[in-house]
């Protein structure tokens, strides 16, 4: 597929247009939340990803990454500013099913010292 002159997959034209989504799960019974994030985790999903977690109360917060098509900088910012909006450590924040590009860009980045991920 051509856009623009430049000639893109068509998995690269998919994340292109897809913009991520964000959806938040709270279960009071083990005082967990699941916000599962799915597309693009970028800077266009800002807004969405703070309002999933700016009214969560819960110790453990588990972060379902197994739809996240694309992630950039933007969003590893983005996950240290929950983390500071958490205590910096007193909640729980677990990174989970991440592929394997999200992976090595976690391990680059030494994000098992701030976070849980479940390689």
């Amino acid at each position: 597929m051509q856009v623009g002159g430049v000639l893109l997959t068509l998995l690269e034209y998919y994340v292109m247009n897809n913009p991520g989504m964000c959806k938040a799960v709270y279960s009071d019974a083990d005082d967990t939340s699941t916000i599962a994030i799915t597309g693009r985790f970028d800077v266009a999903m800002d807004d969405d990803f703070l309002s999933c977690y700016e009214n969560v109360k819960a110790k453990t917060i588990i972060l379902d990454m197994s739809d996240i098509r694309y992630m950039d900088e933007s969003a590893l910012g983005m996950l240290l500013l929950m983390r500071e909006r958490f205590g910096g450590g007193e909640a729980e924040i677990i990174l989970q099913n991440c592929s394997s590009e999200i992976k090595v860009l976690l391990r680059k980045a030494n994000y098992q010292w701030f976070f849980a991920i479940q390689w």
